[in-house]
This record gives structure tokens, C-alpha cells and sequence, in this order.
């Protein structure tokens, strides 16, 4: 893989304009993926349940 092209402000500022709408679509998509998983139902635990403490 080279060197990225040399372009001017102009179409750089475009290209940054363009890639910043892509990764604002992935973080909606990503916030809706994880609310997803928050709204999932959830599952009783019948049995005792006891969690360690780690303590370092």
C-alpha cells in the first residue's frame, strides 16, 4: 500500500466531510445494536447464585 494521494484542502475537507457522515452511520449503528442487547429478556436463575470478590 503507497502513500495516500496529495489532493487539495478543498477535496480534502470533502473526503473528511464524507468519511465523518460514514462513521457518525456506524456509531448510530452500533448504539442501536447495543441497546438491542439491553432490551433482550431475560432468563430466571432457579439455583444459588454467589459471586467471589478478586481482590488484587
Amino acid at each position: 500500500m503507497g502513500l495516500p494521494q496529495v489532493v487539495s484542502r478543498e477535496q480534502w475537507v470533502e473526503a473528511r466531510r464524507q468519511l465523518l457522515l460514514r462513521e457518525k452511520e456506524l456509531t448510530r449503528a452500533r448504539d442501536a445494536l447495543n441497546a438491542d442487547r439491553r432490551r433482550l429478556p431475560m432468563v430466571r436463575i432457579d439455583k444459588p447464585y454467589v459471586f467471589e470478590a478478586v481482590s488484587y
